[in-house]
């Protein structure tokens, strides 16, 4: 008979509240640090406008209503005013909610610039990652999928298991704020730096060594390191790249152009499973470029049971396991109903 896990978290007690002028950014972030409290086997109470929350008329629908809202409310209790909040945590994006709160025990999510209306695509643009995913011959193009919330959501997640540890320590910092627009520029980094610095070219037109080239029946994503380079005439059967010049990153700089089109020569006669069957072969890191409507499908994910029917609806597990196992889903709430 198996035994439910002792949860790790399941002796905190949180509240989860959004502004009630929240932007949409702010209200996916704080809604994703509770999901993944509960996750964690945390007991999460959500306050919700009794006028009504936004979220449970955002897309993607089914049958029963917003996907996103369950996923993100999976779990909770729901009420319509703060309870006595004695001995709990607060997540918030709320200044004067996070300022009031008793023990000072808060996470305080800034969603972005202040004084002025902000986005998760006005966020990207104002913090460089419009700027990676951009060439010289298209416009910048944004992360989909509500990414740079749920980045700061696990930013926000990691402050509250900061406090909780922090709890009652003498001179223990009691008080947290996560700001998206630090969330962002760490996401980006690398490319700050490197503009920073002049050591490389970051965003728009700059040259990029790995890339993703087609194949007869889609795409693959090439990445090699210096001493693959001989491997790649292993695979391909072109002498090229038996060339010594090309075996580092500055010797195969200026010839990008010619590197690129022998590979995709070589590419153009076979499919991806087969050019990825190749390329373990040879011992040359690879990997196809899946279309999401494959990945439902994809034995790896199928393997470790990474998406589950709930309600009639899919949810993803959380990406770990505890003891071996993964942790079981939360009970999943219908979106019209409220504790």
């Amino acid at each position: 008979m198996n035994q439910q896990p002792v949860m790790p978290l399941e002796a905190m007690r949180i509240y989860e509240a959004a502004a009630d002028d929240a932007a949409n950014l702010a209200r996916v972030a704080v809604a994703f640090a509770g999901q993944l409290a509960v996750r964690m086997g945390a007991g999460v109470t959500r306050i919700e406008s009794a006028a009504g929350e936004p979220m449970r008329d955002w897309p993607p629908h089914d049958a029963q209503g917003s996907t996103l809202y369950r996923f993100l409310t999976m779990g909770k209790r729901i009420v319509h005013s703060l309870p006595p909040p004695a001995g709990a945590f607060l997540l918030t994006d709320s200044e004067a909610l996070a300022a009031d709160w008793p023990d000072d025990r808060s996470v305080l999510v800034r969603a972005g610039p202040s004084g002025r209306p902000h986005s998760e695509l006005t966020v990207m643009a104002e913090t460089g990652l419009l700027d990676i995913f951009a060439g010289a011959d298209r416009k910048p193009l944004p992360l989909p999928g509500h990414q740079l919330a749920y980045a700061t959501g696990m930013a926000a997640f990691n402050a509250l298991l900061g406090l909780r540890l922090a709890a009652g320590r003498p001179g223990a910092a009691a008080r947290a704020e996560v700001s998206v627009l630090d969330v962002a520029l760490w996401i980006n980094w690398k490319h700050v730096l490197a503009a920073a610095t002049d050591a490389a070219v970051p965003g728009v037109g700059r040259e990029e060594e790995w890339t993703t080239l087609p194949c007869a029946d889609g795409y693959v994503t090439l990445v090699f390191q210096d001493k693959d380079v001989p491997r790649l005439a292993e695979l391909t059967g072109d002498d090229f790249f038996r060339d010594p010049a090309l075996r580092s990153r500055a010797g195969r700089k200026g010839r990008l152009v010619e590197f690129r089109s022998r590979l995709a020569a070589w590419l153009a006669g076979s499919t991806r499973a087969r050019v990825v069957e190749m390329a373990q072969r040879a011992r040359v890191p690879i990997g196809p470029v899946l279309g999401l409507d494959e990945l439902a499908g994809d034995p790896q994910f199928e393997h470790v049971g990474f998406l589950a029917a709930r309600g009639g609806a899919v949810q993803p597990r959380l990406p770990m396991l505890w003891n071996g196992r993964p942790l079981p889903l939360p009970p999943l709430r219908p979106a019209g109903e409220a504790a």
